[in-house]
């Protein structure tokens, strides 16, 4: 180790030490703090694909009977029908309230998320960067076969700490934008205008992409990663 000298024992294995210590602990901390944020990235898809499957099955309860109804009792039955949807309606519209209100927990949630993680996501980044760079450096100026091989094995660690937050945020943008498609995917054809109008809303709304973000900077998605 440069700046100690080999001689003086006590002080030469209290650093070796101290430095095995310090590497050995920031691994695993790096790795679960990693593995964390992946997981609530994750837990986030995850809610929101169930969002999807939600609102992709809003219905009017008896609308697949409606369809079998024969011809001839439409004309006498048309007011007992028109009071059935009435009601279905409201339970339509009871169910999607939950669905908006679930959706809102999710944004909130994504807040939370992005206030916390984006910047330690930035901080790995940069060290991730940072690593690369000085290890490219090394593979093109040491001319020894070992070292290259080394500094070639080492290469995929920073390169899959960046992968798994810009798989996992990318994840998470593509599943938000997929809610705007399954609320156009209901059984809305008929019902009341509310139903419809806060149908639109939540359209509207899942439109924006769910972006997180690197310290305000960086989007975390994959064209980031390949960047």
């Amino acid at each position: 180790m440069p700046g100690l000298r080999s001689r003086s024992r006590g002080w030469y294995s209290f650093a070796y030490l101290v430095e095995c210590h310090a590497v050995f602990y920031w691994n695993f901390a790096s790795l679960g703090m990693d593995m964390f944020f992946a997981s609530a990235m994750i837990h986030v898809t995850g809610q929101l694909n169930i969002l999807n499957i939600r609102l992709a099955q809003l219905r009017r309860e008896g609308a697949a009977e409606d369809q079998f109804l024969p011809a001839a009792s439409d004309v006498s039955s048309s007011s007992q029908q028109q009071d059935r949807g009435d009601g279905d309606s409201s339970k339509m519209y009871s169910e999607l309230r939950e669905c908006v209100k679930h959706h809102q927990a999710i944004l909130k949630y994504l807040e939370f998320l992005e206030s916390v993680m984006s910047p330690v996501a930035l901080t790995q980044f940069l060290c991730s960067v940072v690593a690369v760079c000085v290890t490219l450096y090394q593979i093109t100026f040491n001319p020894e076969g070992s070292g290259v091989i080394k500094c070639a094995m080492f290469l995929p660690i920073p390169a899959l700490q960046m992968f798994v937050y810009c798989w996992c945020g990318h994840d998470i943008m593509e599943a938000g934008l997929s809610v705007s498609l399954a609320a156009y995917s209901g059984a809305w054809v008929g019902v009341g205008h509310r139903v419809t109008s806060a149908l639109r809303v939540v359209m509207c709304r899942a439109q924006r992409p769910l972006q997180l973000t690197a310290g305000k900077v960086y989007p975390v998605n994959r064209d980031t990663f390949l960047s």
